[in-house]
């Protein structure tokens, strides 16, 4: 019975000893990490876009709850709304015009609802985002 010799790249077999080492080999290890990494990173990728993807639908279907309710709305005068925000007057009125916050006046004092003014930034930024 004849043994068969197998052929690996970078090592000989002379006698009964095996020659090579690290640094004769044709197969570069450091190649095949850097593959495993790839792929290691490209999961991990689909995996943080996944959990920002549900993030954002959690906060729509929040908001969509919070204005769909019939419970009580938070209502904000303007002072309160822009210490919440921590935002000046200008800002405030700034905000008012881009994202279309909707005001009610009673007299000169100004008062926003609290899901109003979350869902119009929040559609002014998704807008943006897009």
């Amino acid at each position: 019975m004849k043994t068969r010799r197998l052929a690996v790249p970078g090592v000989s077999f002379r006698g009964s000893r095996v020659q090579g080492g690290k640094g004769t080999d044709n197969f570069n290890n450091k190649n095949m990490a850097k593959r495993e990494t790839s792929k290691g990173e490209e999961t991990a990728n689909a995996v943080a876009q996944v959990l920002e993807e549900l993030r954002e639908l959690r906060q729509e279907v929040r908001l969509a709850i919070e204005t769909a309710t019939n419970a009580p709305y938070k209502v904000l005068s303007a002072a309160e709304l822009r210490q919440t925000m921590g935002i000046s007057e200008n800002t405030l009125r700034r905000y008012e015009k881009w994202f279309g916050i909707p005001v009610r006046k009673i007299g000169k004092k100004k008062f926003y609802l609290e899901a109003e003014v979350k869902n119009c930034i929040l559609t002014a930024l998704q807008f943006w985002k897009d």
